[in-house]
């Protein structure tokens, strides 16, 4: 299943993806593994993308439309049985408060409200393809790729954000106080309005690449980037390395549970990737 959904991705999970040394986290029991590819209804195997909607069926992003399971088979919307949908390979997903779905695509960002599917205009002028999206706890939508980060700001129209390390957005985060991240491949910002303060970050990360943001329950913030992830709370920060089980490879996703992402025991601990 790994292989299918996560393709892309290397997540750090407490319960299965961590342990602490000398004390094993026992493993998960009584869970079985359903593998969905395209022999079962999915439009194409590279599954990008993941989304939960309020009905609580799971969304799948691919590479040929997006796939929404309706708990037997996969109900697929395209380019051409969906003319909202700009382009059909939808590489991000975010479901918001206000129950629509959004879609980063190739050609440029989707919105899907009470079942219908809108794309962005080409006479809006700015397309935001491969956009990675956040919205926060004022239901705030924001956009960023490659160009920079912008804020919707209603019909398909967007702010743009000033002041970033560097315009390839990688990833964002909130933190449990309201604070919000942003990921750039010159380190990470903190953004208030529309501007971002790169000073807030702690000085052993600015112009660090970073390409994944965790914000966990009890205040921290998780940065992943090639080879190492750091975390962040209040004045301490450690990274975490090879020696610690983190792989030479591109940390593009952070996941925590009921307990965050790292349980620790004497102070240490080390990661096992899920691959």
């Amino acid at each position: 299943m790994y292989r299918v959904v996560f393709r892309s991705f290397m997540l750090l999970i407490c319960a299965t993806a961590l342990w602490c040394r000398g004390a094993p986290v026992e493993p998960i029991r009584g869970y079985t593994v359903d593998v969905w590819k395209s022999d079962h209804g999915l439009p194409q195997n590279t599954a990008s993308s993941l989304a939960q909607s309020p009905d609580g069926f799971p969304w799948i992003g691919t590479q040929a439309g997006l796939a929404r399971f309706n708990g037997s088979a996969f109900e697929v919307l395209t380019r051409q049985n969906s003319p909202g949908l700009i382009d059909s390979e939808v590489r991000h997903l975010l479901t918001t408060h206000d129950g629509s779905i959004w879609m980063s695509t190739g050609g440029g960002l989707c919105r899907m409200s009470s079942g219908k599917v809108v794309g962005q205009d080409s006479a809006t002028g700015l397309l935001l393809s491969d956009a990675v999206l956040s919205e926060d706890h004022q239901g705030q939508i924001y956009a960023g790729n490659r160009s920079g980060l912008f804020l919707w700001q209603k019909g398909w129209n967007f702010s743009p954000v000033a002041a970033l390390p560097d315009k390839h957005v990688r990833a964002m985060a909130e933190d449990n106080t309201g604070r919000i991240w942003v990921a750039t491949d010159k380190g990470v910002c903190e953004l208030r309005g529309l501007q971002c303060f790169a000073d807030s970050a702690p000085r052993s990360t600015q112009g660090l690449e970073t390409t994944a943001l965790y914000a966990d329950r009890q205040g921290g913030l998780w940065l992943g980037g090639a080879g190492h992830v750091w975390y962040w709370n209040d004045n301490t920060i450690h990274r975490f390395t090879a020696s610690d089980g983190v792989p030479n490879a591109t940390v593009t996703a952070i996941i925590g549970d009921d307990h965050g992402v790292c349980q620790r025991r004497n102070k240490t601990a080390a990661f096992r990737p899920v691959l």
